[in-house]
């Protein structure tokens, strides 16, 4: 993303699938903990009618600012 490099490790929950942020770099530079931003990432997927569904909830949040975004939605796959 840019100037940003953030590493993802998957986590495999009963059911759905949740990305948990395990490093970020700024510039090339590896930053704190603390300082990194909080990302919060999952997503399943369920039957629907011709086909099916798979649906995400994705939100970002930065120390000190808050929620800076968050997605909703879904993905109809047909059969």
């Amino acid at each position: 993303m840019g100037p940003a490099t953030l590493c993802f490790a998957p986590r495999v929950d009963a059911d759905s699938l949740r990305l948990e942020l395990v490093g970020f770099c700024f510039l090339g530079i590896s930053l704190p903990r603390w300082f990194c931003p909080q990302v919060c990432a999952r997503e399943w997927a369920h039957s629907a009618a011709g086909g099916a569904r798979l649906q995400f909830d994705i939100e970002a949040r930065l120390p000190l600012v808050g929620r800076v975004t968050r997605h909703r939605g879904y993905l109809d796959i047909p059969s």
